[in-house]
């Protein structure tokens, strides 16, 4: 690290530290003074963190995604204006980091499929997908805030997706939700659009693979148990890395969403386990 950079994470911190010394001093003078002071103690634990984290993965930084808040919190009925009392985050590279003293952009910068968890006022930390015990940390999360639980198989079937990205960091693009989407998944990855036929081409593929795993499901569908549990079968596509001739992957997650609206992950089954 550059003098330069030591020096700027330096006067973070100190800024940082006097933010808080005046908080606890301020604090119970007003509403303001201490929204304030969350706010400052929030920052200084996304800081921490970061820190933390760029250890082992280079400079990082944490992206607030608010719609998985919303996604989960249920503000009291009635009162739509109460805002999420925790924050979701991302861990992203930076885009730009300092070198010999310079910004330069960082190429390429990417999120990672990990996610976190932080209390509005920054007492409280959940490590989610990336991180050791992230079903635990989801447990806690739903508990410390009381979330509900999922009422009906729809509402588990969207937790357990809930859950997919942000507690196993299985992210979107990887799902297939259906036959026609499994379809489309294996043409982009394994037909050449200048083909001649490329259609055609994606159509053969498309049957070989079928004929080859009959029994590997591709449909989206969640089941109730006798206890009240949930288990959503979530197919999910995996790119081949031997090279382009090689089959399509198509794994088969199970995760089940328990009575209290938590998540856990069953099973991770291949397609190639025929």
């Amino acid at each position: 690290m550059s003098f330069r950079s030591r020096s700027m994470s330096a006067t973070r911190v100190r800024w940082q530290v006097t933010s808080l010394l005046l908080c606890h001093l301020c604090v119970g003078l007003n509403s303001g003074v201490a929204q304030e002071c969350e706010s400052a103690k929030l920052q200084s634990t996304i800081s921490k963190m970061e820190q933390d984290l760029g250890s082992g993965q280079g400079p990082v930084r944490l992206h607030r995604v608010e719609r998985l808040e919303e996604s989960i919190f249920v503000p009291p009925t009635g009162d739509l204006g109460v805002d999420s009392p925790f924050h979701i985050y991302q861990v992203e590279q930076r885009r730009f980091v300092l070198a010999d003293g310079k910004a330069v952009e960082n190429v390429p910068a990417g999120s990672f499929s990990e996610y976190v968890a932080l209390s509005s006022n920054g007492d409280h930390a959940y490590r989610f997908a990336g991180f050791p015990n992230s079903e635990n940390d989801f447990r806690r999360l739903i508990s410390d805030y009381h979330l509900p639980s999922p009422r009906g198989r729809e509402q588990a079937q969207t937790r357990a997706l809930y859950c997919a990205q942000v507690v196993f960091g299985i992210e979107p693009k990887e799902w297939i939700l259906g036959e026609g989407e499994a379809r489309m998944r294996v043409a982009e990855q394994f037909v050449d659009p200048s083909a001649a036929n490329p259609f055609a081409e994606a159509e053969r593929r498309w049957k070989n693979f079928r004929r080859e795993y009959p029994r590997v499901n591709v449909v989206l569908k969640t089941d109730i148990g006798e206890d009240g549990t949930y288990l959503t079968h979530l197919p999910v596509f995996v790119a081949a890395v031997e090279g382009p001739h090689s089959p399509p992957e198509i794994r088969e997650l199970k995760i089940q969403v328990k009575q209290d609206g938590s998540c856990h992950l069953l099973t991770d089954t291949s397609s190639q386990h025929k």
